[in-house]
């Protein structure tokens, strides 16, 4: 047996990277670092690992919370590395200033070098900022496209009219726009900004703001309104109101202040009744908000316990606020149910209003009042002070929780005053109430 001219064809060495870039990074100055973001790597056909540096402002580990360097080798077996996930964070430390364009590399002998892009920011806590933006703009644009959104029907970036820079969604006849459920839970004071404009609307031809707390399960929370009330082959620019006829809204930009409270949004702005070549425009859509300072743990616990007005499915209590001490409540969580057995809260995850077992209360407010309940029965209370919304909540537990029962009324009883008979023979057979 002969052989001659065997070639033996090497596939390159190859590093795959799960995205090249990741915004938002983001803390108060002070209190960093930021929260964790993650990516995933793996190589084939490698001759050599594969080095991961981070650059100058942030750092990298593969475990979440620990660990955190600026530089990890992961080491290749047989010409690969498996999916890793790596952990990148904005480094604690830093300066108020923004932190962009800033790349993780990964590189290995003979592969083209991946990166992974960071952008970041540290804030003044007083300093509001811009936590996602969707202005329609070809990227790279200032700012940056950053709220991804799902079309509905025929929706196009257009350079029709604009109100920040060149272009701006339009949505053609009966459609949507519905941008990506956004994690508000570091920030406070967030705003919900949406400028609009329309041509060619009558009359039934409507433009509505959705806005849902609960990732898109429902679309009616707080601050969902109809921006513009069609009429008439209407035809509005950017930045105009209109009292009737068609009827806006009186702002434009329309501005949305969400609660404190809520750790999550959704916005859908969706046009209904509008025919082809009807046409309504959105631009500068933005969620805008400071960093949350966390405060620490309540000092105090509430005290005197007292029941109120009560009846026979209702009940009333009032309390004493706790003593600021060194640090003073935001907010009551008060646990209620018929055993008077609980499982305190934990730090970190917040517990939402739920007729029958749960309440918050601000602090200031001292009285809250049930309803709904079974009559003849005692419901029992614990109240638990705390600190912060969202991820960032700090429940109080240890020491005594203020506790206290009260009871329903009985269900009340039917009197019946009066009969009153058919009035023909005396007899008061077949009478009715």
């Amino acid at each position: 047996m002969y052989i001659d001219d065997v070639v033996v064809d090497l596939a390159d060495p190859e590093i795959t990277v799960s995205t090249s870039t990741l915004s938002g990074f983001i803390y108060v100055e002070g209190a960093g670092p930021s929260a964790e973001q993650t990516f995933t790597v793996e190589g084939d056909f490698l001759t050599a690992d594969i080095v991961l540096t981070a650059p100058t402002n942030y750092e990298i580990s593969e475990t979440s919370g620990s660990g955190f360097t600026n530089s990890i080798t992961l080491t290749q077996s047989g010409g690969s590395v498996s999916t890793t996930t790596i952990y990148v964070r904005l480094k604690a430390g830093l300066s108020e200033a923004t932190y962009n364009n800033e790349d993780i590399s990964a590189t290995s002998t003979g592969a083209t070098s991946q990166t992974v892009t960071c952008n970041g920011e540290v804030a003044s806590s007083s300093t509001p900022v811009t936590i996602v933006y969707q202005g329609f703009e070809v990227d790279p644009a200032t700012p940056a496209d950053t709220w991804n959104y799902t079309p509905s029907g025929t929706v196009t970036e257009s350079t029709d009219r604009s109100y920040v820079g060149s272009q701006s969604g339009r949505i053609d006849a009966a459609g949507s726009v519905t941008l990506d459920n956004t994690d508000i839970s570091s920030y406070e004071n967030v705003v919900l900004s949406v400028a609009y404009s329309f041509s060619g609307v009558d009359s039934g031809d409507d433009l509505y703001l959705d806005i849902s707390y609960d990732n898109g399960s429902t679309w009616t929370g707080t601050g969902s309104v109809q921006l513009v009330d069609g009429y008439s082959n209407a035809n509005y620019a950017f930045g105009t109101t209109n009292a009737s006829n068609p009827t806006t809204v009186a702002t434009n930009p329309w501005t949305v202040d969400i609660d404190d409270t809520e750790t999550q949004i959704s916005v859908r702005l969706r046009s209904v009744g509008c025919s082809t070549g009807e046409y309504y425009y959105i631009d500068d859509i933005k969620l805008s908000g400071t960093v949350a300072t966390t405060d620490p743990e309540p000092t105090n616990h509430a005290t005197a316990f007292a029941c109120g007005t009560t009846s026979y499915n209702s009940i009333s209590f009032t309390w004493t606020d706790a003593v600021a001490g060194a640090q003073a409540p935001d907010y009551y969580l008060i646990l209620f149910n018929t055993t008077g057995t609980f499982t305190d809260p934990v730090d970190g995850t917040p517990q939402a209003d739920s007729e029958g077992s749960i309440a918050n209360i601000a602090h200031g407010t001292q009285t809250v009042t049930f309803t709904g309940l079974t009559e003849s029965t005692t419901y029992y209370f614990k109240v638990f002070p705390y600190t912060n919304t969202g991820a960032n909540v700090d429940y109080k537990t240890d020491g005594t929780p203020l506790t206290g029962n009260c009871n329903t009324n009985d269900l009340p009883e039917l009197f019946i005053s009066e009969l009153a008979g058919t009035g023909y023979d005396a007899d008061y057979d077949n009478e009715y109430i």
